[in-house]
């Protein structure tokens, strides 16, 4: 099941004179087990003080179990009594350069919630300056801000990595597309 995840911070209406949250940022989750547990990126919940999930257009009261930053990944779990299913996570040694990949997220938010994109495998174990401690996989399946935290699935809809970054220019500033990441599946797992 992949799900939407809304960062909300508080923030201080001058008008009204109250604390009120504000919705910071929006990204992808995939719930990993059936009690309600829901991987994302630790850049997506980073500094909320209030975490939600986004399933079947209803939020979700929701926690935050835990997160690390060095592998930009976090674990949340829906507090509220419901059956959400579970992915299978695939096995990242049986990936090749040149397999399927599949992207499904909600790029740009809830206006193109549940937004599914193809591509290949690119690479495996890309490091990448400045990112992640994790050797990535690349694919250059479409990944936009609002996929960060959702699932990279390959053909038998196993779950292989949780998209988190692109390259949209590299040092120069030279425009490139179809590099995408995600933190391999192995490494959600552990």
């Amino acid at each position: 099941c992949v799900v939407g995840v809304s960062n909300r911070a508080n923030t201080f209406n001058i008008i009204s004179g109250q604390t009120e949250l504000i919705e910071q940022a929006t990204g992808s989750g995939v719930v990993v087990t059936t009690q309600g547990h829901v991987v994302t990126n630790y850049h997506v919940i980073e500094g909320a003080n209030d975490v939600q999930v986004l399933s079947q257009g209803r939020y979700l009261k929701t926690e935050i179990v835990g997160y690390d930053e060095l592998t930009d990944l976090a674990v949340l779990r829906v507090m509220e009594d419901v059956h959400l299913p579970a992915v299978k996570m695939g096995d990242i040694a049986q990936v090749r350069v040149g397999d399927w990949a599949i992207v499904i997220g909600n790029p740009l938010g809830k206006q193109f919630a549940d937004t599914v994109t193809v591509g290949v495998v690119s690479a495996l174990n890309r490091e990448l300056e400045g990112s992640s401690i994790v050797k990535m996989l690349q694919t250059d399946a479409a990944i936009n801000a609002g996929n960060s935290g959702g699932p990279l699935v390959n053909m038998a809809g196993q779950v292989i990595g949780i998209n988190s970054m692109k390259l949209a220019s590299d040092s120069q500033g030279t425009s490139v597309e179809g590099m995408g990441f995600s933190i391999p599946s192995n490494e959600v797992v552990r």
